[in-house]
Formats: C-alpha cells, sequence, structure tokens
C-alpha cells in the first residue's frame, strides 16, 4: 500500500493494523521486519539516515541487537 505521503508499507494487514512479516519504506527510514498491532515488533532491521538496527524490536523501539553506524 503507499499512503498519500508517499511512504509504502508491503505486508499484511489484520483488522486494519501491520501484523506479520512487511515492509515500510519512507523518505528517511525503512525497516523490514516483524509487526504486531501496528507496531515495529520482534526480529527486524531498521536503517534511518547512516544508523541501522538489527534486532528485536519492542512497541516500535530498539530493544536489542546491534546499532551501527557511519562511524562505525
Amino acid at each position: 500500500i503507499q499512503y498519500a505521503n508517499g511512504d509504502v508499507f508491503a505486508g499484511r494487514f489484520v483488522a486494519g493494523v501491520r501484523t506479520g512479516p512487511g515492509r515500510f519504506t519512507g523518505p528517511s527510514m525503512s525497516y523490514q521486519g516483524d509487526w504486531a498491532d501496528d507496531f515495529m515488533h520482534g526480529q527486524g532491521t531498521l536503517v534511518c539516515g547512516q544508523n541501522r538496527f538489527e534486532g528485536t524490536f519492542v512497541r516500535g523501539l530498539f530493544s536489542q541487537g546491534v546499532h551501527t553506524s557511519c562511524y562505525g
């Protein structure tokens, strides 16, 4: 689905919310991984600017894993 602002989500919706594996792409970030109740939740990879977060997300927040930036 492409949103009015140009963001794109490819994945599954249940009762109108993102659920299960999916990919979100926007102008400043992308996320590929698990979703639950419309949040990044479970295993995934978030790329935001020069930062990459790979690991576990809990209700939209990076919880545990590896953070890599352009500085190493």
